[in-house]
């Protein structure tokens, strides 16, 4: 049906009669269309401001003032946990554990629901707060009354919880702490209620995780099995985030296939979520210079600057960034500017502390080089990145392979396939020693 009007929705929820409307049809479009569930709340509230009575005049209408209370009950819930969580952020941990056991309003779903979003923001920002907070979430949650929250539903709560540390100590390069929480994560889940989304949530984590070990193909089937979730539940955001995941594990084997999975994801959340667009259209961007059609590359890229803007002070989301620009100056043949801007993001990434990132964009400089046959300035990459890996006080094993790398590069011994296992051992065990090193042993 076509949107409602205020004036239908006042007629509706008010004290007078609702000629010519259909109570079913009209709650039903209104609770799945943001447009009209939004006047609907407006309506509500000027009803009530104006002291007119709300009733229901069939349980269709009930049903929809039942539907706006709670969620308004809900925003306020959220709002008021957000307060409450400011205070318990400047109190030391003993003093939070002793307002939780004393202040009920401390020991609500809100409270968990809030203090896990914390833990999540924390994980992003790899800040080692992020234990202290998953730590504070579980024991809300083992606050909770029975009667504000069941054992089962406690369980998912505290599988939610573990996942965020979980992905904390995954973006800190913690492999193997970030594995006992992720199964830790799964055996409560199992104990759960069964939702679904709680399990989409972990295939998405392990998805992540596995992509970081370099284990593509175990990143591609747990990023499917959760797309299988939400799209099932519409969880649009989940289900692109689900499919940027897998297009990062193919882009370098399949760039089309990973190429349509980022326009699905783009074509799922519009405009919706400007940073998952954002990460959706610079993949998608790589993989057309991967494809070898940079003038849509150039183009998509020029929307992924317009979206950077949103972001002004991520300056690791700027590098990233710059390094894709070094790609496309690249495949355009602009050689000598590729290879300052490459400069540029090795430089900038050691400046701001990205270590990570500095040394995946040392190894892009380095291919950049073997490709030409410079094998003298990619072996001097090396040298430079033995000597940074001093200053950064990285594992012996990484400065092992570095120099190996650089001996193999003067005796002529690199090929694409060595560059590729290179790259992600790079990204999986730049902070912690792989079982086994990349590169082939020299006779």
């Amino acid at each position: 049906m076509s949107h409602v009007s205020y004036g239908q929705l006042v007629r509706l929820l008010g004290a007078s009669k609702a000629s010519g409307l259909d109570q079913e049809e009209v709650a039903c479009h209104v609770a799945g269309c943001p447009r009209c569930w939004r006047v609907a709340q407006y309506a509500f509230d000027q009803l009530e401001a104006t002291g007119t009575r709300v009733w229901a005049k069939g349980e269709p209408t009930k049903s929809l003032i039942t539907l706006i209370r709670t969620q308004r009950e809900r925003n306020l819930a959220h709002i008021g946990a957000r307060g409450r969580l400011a205070k318990l952020k400047r109190l030391r941990p003993a003093k939070r554990l002793d307002l939780i056991k004393t202040t009920a309003v401390y020991r609500t779903l809100s409270m968990v629901e809030a203090v896990i979003r914390e833990t999540a923001a924390l994980a992003k920002s790899r800040s080692d707060d992020v234990e202290e907070f998953g730590r504070l979430a579980l024991q809300i949650i083992d606050a909770l009354s029975p009667e504000a929250c069941s054992e089962p539903m406690k369980n998912d709560l505290r599988s939610n919880t573990w996942v965020e540390v979980a992905n904390g100590r995954r973006l800190r390069a913690d492999w193997q702490n970030a594995q006992q929480a992720q199964k830790l994560a799964g055996s409560l889940l199992l104990a759960g209620t069964g939702d679904p989304l709680h399990a989409a949530s972990l295939h998405s984590f392990r998805s992540a995780f596995a992509f970081d070990i370099g284990q593509m193909a175990v990143a591609v089937k747990e990023a499917s099995a959760a797309q299988g979730i939400y799209r099932e539940y519409e969880d649009w955001a989940g289900l692109a985030r689900t499919m940027l995941q897998e297009a990062n594990a193919l882009i370098e084997t399949e760039p089309d296939r990973a190429l349509a999975l980022c326009e699905q994801g783009a074509e799922a959340i519009k405009e919706d979520e400007p940073r998952l667009l954002l990460y959706l259209k610079n993949t998608a961007t790589q993989c057309l210079v991967s494809l070898g059609r940079t003038g849509e590359a150039l183009h998509l890229h020029a929307e992924c600057r317009q979206l950077l803007k949103q972001f002004p002070r991520e300056t690791w989301l700027e590098y990233r960034f710059l390094a894709t620009e070094a790609r496309l100056l690249e495949a355009q043949g602009n050689l000598q500017e590729a290879e300052l801007l490459y400069r540029d993001v090795v430089e900038g990434s050691v400046d701001e502390g990205l270590v990570r990132e500095s040394f995946i964009s040392r190894l892009m400089l380095y291919s950049f080089y073997v490709q030409r046959g410079r094998l003298e300035e990619a072996a001097v990459v090396c040298v430079e990145a033995c000597r940074a890996l001093d200053e950064a006080k990285a594992h012996p094993q990484m400065r092992a392979v570095w120099n190996d790398l650089k001996a193999l590069t003067l005796e002529r011994q690199v090929d694409s396939a060595l560059i590729k296992s290179m790259s992600a051992y790079m990204v999986g065990h730049w902070h912690v020693p792989a079982r086994q090193v990349p590169l082939p042993a020299r006779s």
